[in-house]
């Protein structure tokens, strides 16, 4: 059977991309941020920083959270045994 995804397959499931693969991407999404500034000459502070790092945590907090409720919702719905 060959991998949906190649190499970043996860070991698990077949059908989804490796949870590591998700959780690099994440942390490079700062570095993202930090190379756009750069690249658009946008200044930020310290305090800007800061603020950002926790707005954007709280919505992917929330994001995830709708996310698993949501998986859970349909596994409760689609369950055969």
């Amino acid at each position: 059977m060959t991998p949906k995804f190649g190499a970043i397959t996860s070991s698990t499931n077949p059908e989804e991309i490796a949870m590591r693969v998700k959780g690099i991407t994440l942390a490079l999404s700062s570095v993202i941020i930090l190379i756009a500034t750069q690249a658009f000459h946008v200044q930020l502070t310290a305090n800007d920083v800061i603020s950002l790092a926790g707005e954007l945590g709280a919505v992917a907090g929330a994001i995830t959270t709708l996310y698993g409720a949501g998986l859970w919702l349909l596994t409760k719905i689609f369950k055969t045994v």
